[in-house]
């Protein structure tokens, strides 16, 4: 069967609109459920995984440790598939719900084959399910968004740093079609893993013959659900904040601002709902009205009995519901601002400069920069230049490495940016310009592996006599570096870089830890805090997330907008009613969704 565009429209939204509150109570127990039971569940395993392995957190240096360990490798792989497996059962479920508005299915048979679908998930049926699952992360989960998947992306420092040039713009461009497309032609796995018996390598197969010549279709489907539903939201949330607005006028009134907080994020997770409903119908009712589906489908039943939940249902969901108000309440009353968060330019103001040149430390100094962070790389000659890559193509147009050429070489190659012009500076002549205008730096340190064995006790030298040491900060993501500038220089500020890291910190010898926004979150702070070490987060160059971070107990925030950070940073200090505090949250929230 092929339907029209204003056919599936039509069809899709008489169905939503004749089984809203189904949908919507079957989405309510699986939010329970995925929050509470499986995130612990998953908890509980990974904390196993680290536990075994003798590591306190996951992070690219802490995986050889995993492998080497029988226990520790078992119960990661026993994590993918409790992982796989509760996001396949969430699936499922928003399946057998719509798929039981067409025709009867047997809970009882639906529940028995669970275990079967599970242990066909064990070996390397496993991996494909796995790809499936990373080819949604680099569109955030659009369209089919679990909720454990819900804060995995593409790293910002990854996607930045690619559209700093052209190829790299291309690379990632390219790269997200290619995905898009992908996503478009699997769309069918969940509900068709659901609906048979077939392999998820099967699957992948059969979605994609399905989609020929209807991938177009289903994207349109959405894409109008999607505007609507944004316009919609937009409509309401505005409508809503000046009736509330109207009511509270000082804004200062918790039961009041707690009930519009509510309110919203009710309306959005309902929105949510919907569209996710929405494609899973589309998806199902085409799946079932095919024959060779409907002779293959292993839960019909020959009553027809309508969808009943348990009475304790009755119960669970006023309970559920009061906990989230005096939750939404809570976190009204004791959200903070941070007046105290550090301000540090990353390579400088690169918007009045080229990166990491003196003109951008400089023009940082005049926007109010706590700290002008750059980078350091060695040279042939083991000298040290102010540049983030070994590589100097991109900023130069020279395909050449610092690392092959000497200081005099390096220093008279003129860099572009952005319709600036520069030249590289070494450390001295930068630190010099620094101390002339009194500016803060945060050194971070690149060792690209041509270093002599020496290259901690050259930096430490250069920094002396250059007096350097006080006042400023230095750092690396290499952590046998900064902790050997830690142990021979204790006088110095050192921190280290974490690009990816999954747990607390372990105790390491330094005294502050940056950590990248993706893997930033309350387990995170804790150990920082209970380290009585310093946390700071970087690249923050959206809005929303300034506002999340200025709303955090991090000590500073690397970031390009400079401006941005201090207009917000006021506009907190100036508006932080409950009313304000809402808005701020509300909008962190739905920049997420």
């Amino acid at each position: 069967m092929s339907l029209s565009f204003r056919s599936l429209l039509r069809e899709s939204w008489q169905n939503l609109r004749k089984n809203f509150w189904t949908y919507l109570l079957t989405a309510l127990i699986l939010q329970v459920f995925l929050a509470y039971l499986a995130k612990g569940l998953l908890s509980f395993v990974f904390n196993r995984v680290v536990g075994f392995a003798g590591i306190i957190s996951l992070t690219p240096n802490t995986w050889s440790a995993i492998a080497s360990h029988p226990l520790a490798l078992i119960f990661f792989l026993l994590y993918l598939l409790i992982l796989v497996g509760v996001i396949y059962l969430e699936f499922a479920i928003l399946t057998i719900t719509i798929a039981k508005t067409y025709q009867p299915l047997s809970i009882r048979q639906i529940i028995e084959g669970l275990p079967q679908k599970l242990r066909g998930l064990c070996g390397p049926q496993l991996l494909v399910f796995l790809f499936y699952l990373f080819l949604m992360i680099p569109l955030a989960n659009y369209g089919l968004k679990s909720s454990l998947l819900a804060n995995f992306k593409i790293p910002d420092f990854i996607s930045g740093e690619l559209m700093k040039s052209n190829s790299g713009k291309l690379i990632y461009l390219v790269s997200l079609i290619v995905v898009a497309y992908l996503n478009l032609r699997f769309v069918y796995f969940l509900p068709l893993y659901t609906i048979s018996n077939r392999k998820p390598s099967q699957i992948l197969r059969e979605s994609w013959k399905l989609t020929k010549g209807r991938q177009l279709k289903v994207l349109a489907i959405f894409g109008f659900y999607s505007l609507l539903a944004s316009l919609l939201l937009l409509i309401i949330y505005s409508g809503t904040i000046l009736v509330f607005g109207w009511l509270d006028y000082s804004g200062n009134n918790l039961l009041l601002e707690t009930a519009l907080y509510s309110l919203m994020r009710a309306v959005n997770f309902v929105f949510i709902v919907g569209l996710k409903f929405i494609l899973m119908i589309v998806l199902t009712s085409h799946l079932l009205s095919l024959e060779k589906f409907q002779k293959d489908l292993p839960y019909q039943s020959k009553y027809d009995k309508s969808w009943v939940f348990p009475k304790w249902i009755r119960l669970l969901l006023p309970m559920t519901l009061l906990a989230w108000l005096i939750s939404n309440g809570l976190s009204l009353y004791l959200l903070q601002t941070n007046p105290n968060a550090l301000m540090i330019a990353h390579r400088g103001d690169v918007n009045h400069g080229v990166e990491n040149s003196i003109t951008a430390m400089q023009a940082a100094h005049k926007a109010g920069a706590d700290y002008s962070e750059m980078d350091v790389v060695m040279t042939k000659d083991h000298q040290f230049v102010v540049s983030h890559d070994n590589n100097l193509k991109r900023l130069t147009g020279i395909d050449k490495n610092v690392s092959d050429l000497t200081l005099a070489q390096v220093t008279k190659l003129k860099t572009r940016q952005n319709g600036y012009s520069d030249h590289i500076a070494s450390l001295d002549e930068f630190m010099k310009a620094a101390q002339a205008c009194h500016q803060k730096i945060a050194i971070e340190l690149k060792p690209y592996g041509h270093e002599p064995s020496n290259y901690v006790d050259l930096f430490i030298k250069k920094l002396k006599e250059l007096k350097a040491v006080q006042g400023n900060k230095i750092m690396s993501m290499k952590l046998p570096v900064i902790e050997e500038i830690e142990r021979k220089l204790p006088q110095a500020d050192t921190g280290y870089l974490v690009s990816l890291q999954f747990g607390p910190f372990s105790a390491h010898k330094v005294d502050f830890y940056a950590i990248e926004e993706f893997s930033y979150n309350e387990v995170v702070a804790l150990s920082a805090y209970q380290q009585k070490k310093d946390l700071y987060v970087w690249t923050i160059n959206d809005d929303t997330l300034l506002t999340r971070f200025l709303q955090s107990p991090v000590n500073g925030i690397i970031t390009d907008k400079l401006i941005e950070f201090q207009d917000e940073k006021k506009g907190m200090k100036n508006h932080n009613s409950y009313l304000d505090r809402v808005i701020r949250l509300l909008n962190i929230e739905f920049a997420k969704d």
